[in-house]
């Protein structure tokens, strides 16, 4: 009976270290999904900014070092936003999981460095009509860049309630379990007399 009842509770430790370390990974998947997400929507914002400014430089004809200042200024952040989430360690397993995600970033990245390049030739007291070319070069990749960013926070955004979904289930799947091992169902009577 002893030996039993220690088998049943080495079960039922088992059972809740394995469940308990698949849920902190399930549930740390969630977490990642979200800094993800924040990270991408982090950058859609700093691309919107770039474009106003780059707006105002030209439309406005801002040719001043105060307005080349600040554009400089975001396409550094921005460029720093972008690379930390391309070369971040922590998302290297989540990107080869997700091709289709991996790509996509891929392409934003490539689409970036070409934006930074058009930009980087902006400079003071520049030429209205070279301004407008920058401009307009750059503006066009910028729209695709971030339509590429929002496309990859969408579908950052389906898997982590995929994910979402799935640690529920294993929840509750362990909960039925551990029921099961602590409250067993009662036998019932087959109703047939005990022989004579």
């Amino acid at each position: 009976m002893n030996i039993k009842i220690a088998a049943a509770v080495a079960l039922i430790f088992t059972v809740i270290v394995i469940d308990r370390f698949f849920f902190i990974h399930r549930v740390r998947d969630i977490e990642l999904h979200d800094e993800l997400n924040t990270a991408l929507s982090d950058i859609r914002v700093s691309i919107t900014k770039l474009e106003f400014m780059l707006d105002i430089f030209v439309v406005a004809g801002r040719f001043e070092t105060a307005t080349v200042g600040i554009i400089r200024e975001d396409v550094s952040n921005l460029d720093k936003r972008i690379n930390d989430i391309a070369a971040n360690p922590i998302y290297v397993g989540f990107l080869q999981e997700h091709a289709p995600i991996a790509e996509d970033l891929a392409a934003a990245v490539s689409d970036w460095q070409i934006v930074e390049g058009q930009i980087g030739d902006i400079k003071e007291g520049m030429k209205e009509d070279e301004a407008m070319l920058i401009h307009n070069a750059s503006d066009t990749k910028t729209i695709i860049l971030n339509e590429t960013i929002e496309r990859l926070s969408k579908a950052v955004a389906v898997e982590r309630e995929a994910v979402f979904e799935q640690t529920k289930s294993l929840a509750w799947k362990s909960l039925l379990a551990s029921r099961s091992l602590f409250w067993p169902r009662p036998r019932h009577s087959t109703g047939r007399a005990a022989p004579s």
